[in-house]
C-alpha cells in the first residue's frame, strides 16, 4: 500500500501519514505528523514524538475521514522524510 494520507481522527486531531496496511477493523500507519494551522499557513508537528515507535495500529472506529492529500501535502510529507534532505543552491548568478 504505503501510500501517503491525510487522517481525521474523531479527537479532532488531522494527521499527515503513509498507510502501511488496512485490514477490517483497523488501518497502520507510519511517518504520522500532526496538521497544525495558524493564521498564515499549515504546520507539521510530529505525532507522538514521545513514544518509540515506528508504526502506529489504528481502530477504524476512531477514524473521521482518510482521505488522499493535495500534491503539495503529499509532496511535503516526502521531503520531510526523505533521508537524503540535501538542498542545492540553483544555478549560481554573477551580480555586477
Amino acid at each position: 500500500m504505503n501510500e501517503i494520507r491525510l487522517v481525521r481522527l474523531t479527537s479532532g486531531e488531522e494527521l499527515l501519514c503513509k498507510k502501511l496496511n488496512e485490514s477490517g477493523l483497523t488501518i497502520t500507519i507510519t511517518q504520522a505528523v500532526a496538521l497544525v494551522p495558524t493564521k498564515e499557513r499549515l504546520g507539521f508537528m510530529p505525532y507522538l514524538p514521545y513514544a518509540d515507535i515506528d508504526t502506529l495500529i489504528v481502530k477504524k472506529e476512531h477514524i473521521m475521514f482518510d482521505l488522499k492529500p493535495t500534491k503539495e501535502l503529499a509532496d511535503q510529507h516526502v521531503l520531510m522524510h526523505n533521508d537524503s534532505n540535501i538542498v542545492t543552491p540553483e544555478k549560481p548568478q554573477i551580480v555586477v
